[in-house]
């Protein structure tokens, strides 16, 4: 994850690191430096979720999308017993979203603000 933030702080913009937490989380708790939230009940509308990875996540979406330029996404949520980044992962494969390009911090933001690391405000 940290890797990540570096590479997207450099000005990386292949890079998307999303916390898919409900609005209300990231407020109570921070977001990871760099992320935006994007919360995982947006990817239960298909409308929603085909213009989020139409607009946000780089897709062209036509008859046949096209994943040229998708960015690489890294998901997290609240923790390891969250099922908040299932529910985001398997839209994004539904629309064929390249799974090469879904990581997974399995941690999440508990492990995140456990190691003391920090946090940011939206």
């Amino acid at each position: 994850m940290i890797n990540y933030i570096k590479q997207k702080s450099a000005g990386d913009d292949t890079i998307l690191i999303i916390g898919t937490r409900t609005p209300n989380w990231p407020t109570i708790t921070g977001v990871i430096p760099t992320a935006i939230n994007i919360p995982y009940t947006r990817f239960k509308n298909k409308e929603k979720a085909l213009e989020i990875i139409g607009d946000l996540l780089g897709v062209q979406i036509d008859e046949l999308p096209d994943f040229s330029y998708a960015k690489t996404l890294v998901l997290y949520c609240n923790g390891i017993w969250c099922g908040q980044i299932p529910t985001s992962v398997t839209t994004l494969l539904k629309y064929s979203y390249p799974t090469a390009k879904i990581k997974y911090f399995r941690g999440s933001i508990q492990n995140w603000k456990a190691l003391g690391l920090t946090t940011v405000n939206l």
